[in-house]
């Protein structure tokens, strides 16, 4: 169930005036699960003034799973989606849904595999119950990539679901499943607490995009939406520049520990984590090789019969497609 996030993403966006002699264009914005690392370059640009400088309101709206907010993103409840993974904008084309891939928010994966604590090397989840975000997700993806490298089949390990990184790890906790897969800053909470690290995806999937910004294409025709979504994308280009200058450093870990109410520690392991593996190193293009690496994968699952066209995928005149 979706729910508005009240927190102080939306106070500060709330602070910044609008340009001046013009109202602010308020442009909905889904997220999945609740303020954390994919989202960095999204309240820098809120803390910053850069969406506010642009004539742009972000209203955050958060739900539970990828799937949620591109069902939403589908039905129109929300304008644009800040970031999922690219199977779930994908499936919504293929099925003739409004939707379009903006940008590429994220290249690597951050999602890492945690297991029990008896638990040292992916050989030995075999038999075992893995969680995961989603049966037809990215993180489904990584899954089947990190157990495939190291030898364990499809059909030799169980598959369950939980949409978010700390409902995962809570499972995890309980000793409901033997491994679940995790991103910063809950993988350094399952690390602090004593769960190893099976495996890296990052290391897996580098064909693949991690993270999408999609729009609904209905919405985007109407008034001004396109001049809208042209500032608003240089505007989220302008908040990950300053997020990858070094010299922002602290003031980027202040800014996530006030979003996310999180401690210093773990935001600061997110940050460097982030920048170690280039998450955020990216000119958000969109790769029409990566969209079909993503397609090819969904088709060997059974999941997607027929490739989407490339010329369906983006947004012309909004998204910078390549190769």
């Amino acid at each position: 169930m979706l729910f508005r996030a009240l927190i102080a993403m939306a106070a500060v966006a709330a602070a910044f005036a609008p340009l001046p002699g013009r109202a602010a264009d308020t442009v909905q914005t889904g997220f999945v699960g609740s303020p954390g690392q994919s989202g960095w370059p999204w309240y820098v640009g809120v803390h910053k003034g850069f969406f506010a400088e642009a004539g742009i309101t972000l209203d955050p709206i958060y739900a539970p799973s990828a799937l949620n907010v591109t069902q939403q993103l589908s039905a129109g409840s929300l304008d644009i989606a800040g970031g999922t993974g690219p199977t779930d904008p994908l499936f919504a084309i293929e099925k003739g849904a409004p939707v379009a891939i903006l940008a590429t928010v994220a290249q690597p994966s951050t999602y890492v595999l945690v297991a029990r604590k008896s638990i040292a090397s992916i050989k030995e989840l075999k038999g075992k119950t893995i969680i995961t975000g989603g049966l037809k997700d990215i993180s489904r993806i990584y899954v089947s990539r990190l157990m495939n490298g190291n030898g364990v089949a499809e059909g030799d390990y169980d598959v369950t679901v939980i949409g978010a990184s700390a409902g995962r790890y809570a499972a995890l906790q309980s000793g409901t499943v033997d491994a679940a897969l995790l991103n910063p800053p809950v993988l350094f909470q399952a690390q602090a607490a004593g769960y190893p690290v099976v495996g890296y995806s990052y290391e897996y999937a580098k064909d693949m995009p991690f993270s999408v910004m999609s729009v609904n294409r209905n919405w985007a025709a109407s008034g001004n939406h396109r001049d809208v979504l042209k500032r608003l994308v240089a505007a989220y280009g302008k908040s990950r520049a300053w997020f990858l200058d070094p010299a922002h450093r602290q003031e980027a870990i202040d800014i996530l520990r006030q979003e996310a109410g999180l401690q210093e520690k773990e935001v600061a392991d997110s940050y460097d984590f982030a920048r170690q593996i280039k998450m955020f190193d990216t000119d958000g293009a969109v790769s029409a090789t990566q969209m079909r690496s993503v397609m090819k994968v969904l088709n060997e699952m059974g999941e997607m019969p027929e490739p989407v066209p490339i010329d369906r995928i983006g947004l012309a005149g909004i998204t910078r497609m390549v190769d």
